[in-house]
């Protein structure tokens, strides 16, 4: 049975989704935990902090996956829907035929390792959310690097899906196991139409076989085939394309023996990944020597946040006081400049919109009790108008009669710099602290 429109179906849920994703980053009430249902962000918040709710979402799309195979890659990834609307304007299908397995794991160990290594420093170049995310709030290195995607999707296809996203390196391994899978029927008739549209390259229509792994459920075989042949079907038997028998047109169900060359590249890949977990840990070091800044609140110190935050710019999108700022050349994640306006003391937005988990989610009480700053009043500076005793949500500055200079409480202060946006001589100044305090209790969690 043909089915025709099963990819323009496909396409529109896409679509709409991705609508869904944009709206929610641009911080629309109510929409915005749906930024929670990407797996990437939702993984690196299990592993490094892990949590029921986002346990259950990571846990359900590895069992969708298990299931149908790399649905997320068509239907929620933003990165994904942007290479396949750049190919349908630019009327390119084709993607590359080569499996080059050894490349994909071997760059999944590296970006991979380095996170467990301690850090997403790596991770965060590649991650397909964070890089959207990036482009959206006007980011310069996120857009650099979607750009070359972009243009590598035009004579390649689907290439950084199925060879270069650590997540779909992941949803790969476990599509090589789904229940339902691609495959193609004894009606074929070998037109080949379904191999010249794939984008992922992994049709081989000679020898009936789908490379499971890297097909990202784009569902246009489907529509393409002219006499149904292919189907989303349980299959006892999957082919294996991935060796030599299978390019000649012969289909191999046994797993080859273990040989020399095997074993060399296993142990070759064992040693990549050590490498790169080592390689995490050093520059996760590296992160305490670094220069000192205002941070959101709930990212507890500055080495935590530097080593947990991808730079998807939610918190700098969703921000209603416009005070988090992007990455600079001295700090590579957003932090926090009072220069313009103060932290709301109502508002914990921040927080509740970060997908990764780099800025703990705090209740709104407890981010009132956070300090992120400590402030510095100028005494030579300060003329007593006493506009920040009035203006300080947690009375931490006072009159004190018979003095010029209000009193200031350290131990009552938050740090939130609405006393410096209020003070008409700029007497007072905002300072980083290294590690985030909840009255005496600290929220590092690293």
């Amino acid at each position: 049975m043909r089915h025709p429109k099963v990819y323009l179906i496909r396409l529109s849920f896409a679509f709409i989704i991705g609508v869904f994703f944009l709206f929610a980053f641009m911080g629309v009430k109510h929409i915005t935990p749906f930024l929670k249902g990407q797996f990437g962000p939702a993984l690196l918040h299990f592993i490094s902090q892990p949590k029921l709710i986002i346990g259950g979402i990571v846990l359900g799309w590895i069992l969708i996956t298990l299931l149908f195979g790399r649905f997320y890659c068509s239907l929620f990834c933003p990165l994904g829907l942007a290479q396949e609307i750049e190919m349908l304007l630019f009327h390119r299908t084709k993607g590359i035929k080569k499996n080059s397995l050894l490349l994909r794991w071997a760059l999944a160990l590296i970006f991979w390792g380095s996170f467990l290594g301690g850090t997403t420093a790596l991770l965060r170049f590649v991650e397909p959310y964070s890089l959207i995310g990036n482009i959206l709030s006007f980011g310069i290195v996120g857009l650099c690097i979607v750009s070359f995607i972009l243009i590598l999707a035009l004579p390649f296809g689907r290439f950084f899906c199925t060879h270069v996203c650590p997540v779909g390196a992941i949803l790969g391994g476990l599509s090589k196991f789904s229940y339902y899978r691609l495959h193609i029927g004894d009606k074929c008739v070998h037109c080949g139409r379904c191999e010249q549209n794939c984008p992922a390259g992994c049709m081989r229509q000679a020898v009936y076989s789908i490379d499971n792994t890297r097909c990202v459920r784009c569902l246009k075989c489907v529509s393409n085939c002219p006499v149904g042949a292919i189907s989303l079907a349980h299959v006892k038997k999957a082919p294996v394309i991935s060796s030599k028998e299978a390019l000649k047109g012969e289909v191999s169900y046994k797993a080859l023996n273990l040989n020399r060359r095997r074993l060399l590249k296993s142990a070759g890949l064992g040693v990549l990944c050590a490498g790169a977990i080592a390689t995490g840990r050093w520059i996760k070091q590296t992160a305490r020597s670094v220069k000192l800044r205002i941070l959101p609140p709930g990212a507890g110190s500055v080495e935590r946040f530097l080593n947990r935050c991808t730079n998807c710019n939610a918190c700098v999108e969703n921000c209603p006081q416009g005070i988090i700022r992007k990455a600079d050349q001295d700090f590579a994640r957003p932090f926090i400049e009072f220069d313009k306006s103060f932290c709301r003391f109502k508002c914990h937005r921040c927080s509740s919109v970060c997908p990764t988990g780099a800025l703990r989610k705090l209740a709104l009480s407890e981010k009132q009790k956070t300090r992120i700053s400590i402030m510095n009043i100028n005494r030579d500076r300060c003329v007593g108008c006493y506009g920040c005793v009035q203006a300080c949500p947690k009375k931490a500055l006072s009159v004190v009669r018979g003095q010029r200079v209000p009193a200031y409480d350290v131990l009552s202060c938050i740090g939130c710099g609405k006393c410096q946006s209020v003070c008409p001589m700029g007497a007072i100044t905002a300072a980083a602290i290294p590690e985030q305090v909840l009255l005496t209790q600290s929220l590092s969690d690293s």
